[in-house]
């Protein structure tokens, strides 16, 4: 996790052990430069959005070295997802494909605008779940060898969805949806039946974190 000290203007990565909950600094940087992190599947680093880099993809690794860039280029890019083979996607937002997901530096759906979120991979690597802007809002989940795209969550009204994730056994899918007020985290069906909200009135806001340890735990939930 990343935590942002504002008298001191000073940002720190840190690891947190799952066993001990033993807090490990990894890195402290000025200004608020961690965000948007995700684990590389060998746990030997992290990507993350550099705020000091205008938006651009970085990779540091756990010994505490300096970071690295992982895509360089002068577009927006952000909120990058690790598939278990190590593929990584990522937002990208500029000329000339416009918001965009890529794929390991190669534009991958760059026919439709979609969600300034992060994607969602399956376990077995196969598909992804994309939040997608034109028309009603949507989650969609994609073949990755086709392209070919599956309606998986329409929302009603003015809802936003993003930050989707599957459960590990890839059966269950929980995301974020936010109408202009505190996020609501929801979990579905792998095909979006059953759709429901796992936070509940007066929860307070609901951070983009819950969903994913909504779905870590979500294999076993069904209610």
């Amino acid at each position: 996790y990343a935590r942002f000290d504002t008298p001191t203007q000073m940002s720190t990565l840190a690891i947190i052990d799952g066993t001990t909950r033993s807090v490990v600094d990894i890195r402290t940087e000025r200004s608020n430069e961690f965000i948007e992190l995700a684990f590389r599947p060998t746990g030997d680093a992290v990507a993350y959005t550099s705020l000091s880099s205008g938006r651009a993809l970085r990779l540091i690794r756990l010994d505490g070295s300096p970071s690295q860039p992982l895509f360089p280029t002068e577009e927006i890019t952000g909120f990058p997802a690790y598939a278990l083979d190590r593929r990584l996607a990522y937002f990208y937002n500029g000329t000339p494909f416009g918001h965009s997901i890529f794929i390991d530096g190669v534009p991958f759906l760059t026919d439709a605008p979609h969600e300034s979120t992060r994607v969602a991979w399956s376990p077995d690597g196969r598909e992804m779940v994309v939040s997608r802007l034109s028309g009603p809002a949507r989650l969609e989940r994609v073949d990755v060898a086709t392209r070919e795209r599956t309606s998986v969550y329409v929302a009603d009204g003015r809802w936003i969805l993003g930050n989707p994730v599957f459960s590990p056994d890839g059966a269950l899918l929980a995301f974020e949806r936010t109408e202009g007020g505190p996020s609501e985290i929801w979990i579905c069906n792998r095909d979006g039946s059953d759709a429901r909200r796992l936070t509940a009135d007066g929860d307070g806001p609901a951070e983009r974190v819950p969903a994913v340890v909504v779905a870590a735990r979500g294999a076993g939930h069904r209610g």
